[in-house]
């Protein structure tokens, strides 16, 4: 089982509302032995969670271009 969420768009910030949701998907996908795959996260979104050190949790698809933005 995998799921796939989406991140806010590069003008929408994300908050402590959103992490938890992305807490509690992670948390679910690993009790059915799947993962958590966020496709299309803003630069905001990928910073947050680099700053809360939580990119390690998540599959972010993109990364490869992230750091020439």
């Amino acid at each position: 089982m995998s799921e796939t969420y989406s991140l806010p768009t590069e003008s929408e910030g994300m908050d402590c509302a959103g992490i938890n949701v992305l807490l509690a998907a992670r948390r679910r996908a690993r009790l059915e032995g799947g993962w958590v795959r966020v496709p299309r996260a803003s630069r905001r979104a990928r910073n947050v969670l680099m700053l809360t050190g939580l990119r390690q949790e998540f599959a972010l698809a993109g990364l490869e271009t992230a750091g020439a933005a």
